[in-house]
């Protein structure tokens, strides 16, 4: 059942009557879920310099995965057919790993690379476009 948004007397939602200004930014739960990911974000670059993590997974159509090393982000996919099944890699030490350099590039042939900047850049682009689309929409309904 949906709850409807308390009305003011002439009928305007309460968040956006006429005459409000709209909440500060540290108060929209957009803004802190952006800073949540971004944190994961960065949380994520700082890890891939000291191991090699990564998730995959097997398919009878082939396999596949994401995998991070030395800043950089691998998704892949192979043609090598397994069977059904997933994989956590989690190898401290990436110059102990078993995932050498020359791995690294043969899989990451295989799939498109990143480096974990790039997806903070883009994340924080497109997270602070929303913010600021949404903070110009909330001003011009309490502008009306």
């Amino acid at each position: 059942m949906a709850v409807a948004a308390p009305a003011t007397a002439s009928g305007h939602d309460v968040r956006t009557a006429p005459g409000m200004i709209p909440r500060p930014l540290y108060r929209w739960k957009s803004f802190w879920l952006g800073l949540f990911v971004l944190g994961f974000l960065a949380w994520a670059w700082r890890d891939s310099l000291d191991r090699v993590t990564g998730l995959g997974f097997q398919t009878p159509a082939g396999s596949g995965g994401l995998l991070q090393h030395s800043g950089e982000v691998c998704i892949f996919r192979t043609h090598v057919k397994r069977g059904w099944g997933w994989t956590i890699f989690n190898v401290p030490k990436v110059e102990n790993s078993p995932v050498s350099r020359s791995t690294w590039e043969r899989i990451s042939a295989l799939g498109i690379v990143l480096p974990h900047w790039s997806l903070m850049l883009a994340f924080s682009g497109g997270g602070g476009a929303f913010l600021l689309w949404r903070w110009r929409r909330l001003k011009q309904r309490s502008e009306r």
